[in-house]
Parts: C-alpha cells; sequence; structure tokens
C-alpha cells in the first residue's frame, strides 16, 4: 500500500472553493495555502498536479515512482479520507 498527497495550485482551489457547489456552500474561507501546508512546502513545486482542463471538469496526471526494495511500514492509525481527483464543474 502506498500513502501519498496531490496538490492543486492555489489558484485553482480558490476558484473552486469560491464558485463551486458543494465546497463554496462551506462556511468560513479556505484556511490552507500550498505556501502555509509544511507537507506540501517540503514536497516542492513538482508535487502539484499536472492539470488539463477540460469542458465541466479537470484532469490530474500524478507520476508515482517506487523504488524496490524498499521495507514496508506500517502507517499509524489515522482517519481515512478518499481523494477525489476529478472535480466536476457545473452550473447546476
Amino acid at each position: 500500500m502506498m500513502t501519498g498527497q496531490l496538490f492543486f495550485p492555489d489558484s485553482l482551489s480558490e476558484q473552486i472553493f469560491t464558485s463551486v457547489a458543494p465546497y463554496n456552500d462551506r462556511r468560513g474561507k479556505r484556511d490552507t495555502s500550498n505556501a502555509a501546508d509544511g507537507i506540501a512546502r517540503r514536497a516542492g513545486p513538482q508535487s502539484q498536479a499536472a492539470l488539463r482542463e477540460l469542458e465541466d471538469a479537470y484532469q490530474a496526471l500524478m507520476i508515482v515512482a517506487v523504488k524496490p526494495g524498499r521495507a514496508a511500514v506500517t502507517p499509524p492509525p489515522c482517519s481515512r479520507r478518499k481523494l477525489r481527483l476529478g472535480i466536476r464543474l457545473s452550473s447546476n
């Protein structure tokens, strides 16, 4: 099993959080930018998703490299969240 994170450009995140339901229905403003996220800062700009804008969605590309022979590590218990890579934009 591999766990990782994928980061979107702040400009896209801001657009989605302010204009796309259900994200724009959240109370309060977006509280974490890539620059303020320690994991995103350490990962660097190359960890941002390569995006392609489609008519009603964004397509993200993430290339993953795994070094063979690395020992498996059991992750600590934590809450699990599903990652949705496709974000559909709709006027509905």
